[in-house]
């Protein structure tokens, strides 16, 4: 099952370099690396449990949610 997994996110992924992201001041400076990548990826949305991400809510046109948050949408 585990394997599964991963095959999944693999053949599902795609590398990005991260985007140069300067407009945003967040609690936490490690979060910047996941708002760069989904900026770089052109993400509809970050699915974290992050609170500092969380509290953000969304940054441009990216919403950021919690896992039962995403569920939730895509009923």
């Amino acid at each position: 099952m585990q394997a599964d997994i991963i095959e999944f996110v693999l053949a599902n992924s795609n590398l990005v370099i991260p985007a140069n992201v300067t407009d945003i001041d967040i609690d936490d400076p490690d979060d910047l690396k996941v708002i760069s990548c989904a900026v770089a990826a052109k993400a509809h949305c970050i699915i974290s449990g992050d609170p500092h991400l969380l509290d953000l809510g969304s940054y441009r046109t990216i919403a950021i949610l919690n896992p039962a948050a995403f569920i939730s949408s895509i009923r």
